[in-house]
């Protein structure tokens, strides 16, 4: 019984020493594999974010053509689609619906690819807003 007790903390403090003596390397795991998915997901989202933020801002000329404004109105209306849902909907469930929903759909994701798509997709819609805001307010 002595053997016992002297191995279970008694105190928060002895529980925080006692889980952070034990779990030290997976917490570190832990930390670069968020690191990791935050970095790559972030760098990778400002590059969608940039390119779809400058499709949005688009001026499409309405003495142009209809065949030939049809493209740029096509590719306007699904950023407006992606960053509305994007934004829309919170991240917990966008990261559901990418990895539970591809693998139903016969798409085997990791779940690191998963994190990472996640947060690119996600940081995208946010970045497309920024820098469509902030072409609008430079013209």
């Amino acid at each position: 019984m002595t053997v016992l007790a002297a191995a279970t903390p008694s105190n928060s403090l002895g529980w925080m020493y006692f889980l952070a003596e034990k779990y030290a390397a997976s917490f570190w795991q832990g930390t670069w594999l968020t690191l990791y998915v935050a970095v790559l997901g972030t760098i990778f989202g400002f590059v969608l974010g940039y390119i779809i933020g400058i499709i949005e801002d688009i001026r499409i000329d309405p003495e142009t053509g209809k065949i030939r404004r049809f493209p740029a109105v096509l590719a306007k209306g699904i950023c407006s689609v992606y960053v509305e849902l994007f934004r829309g909907t919170p991240m917990i469930v966008q990261a559901m619906i990418i990895f539970y929903g591809l693998r139903q759909a016969g798409v085997e994701i990791g779940i690191l690819a998963a994190g990472v798509l996640v947060t690119v997709l996600n940081t995208g819609a946010y970045m497309s807003e920024t820098v469509r805001a902030g072409i609008i307010a430079i013209q």
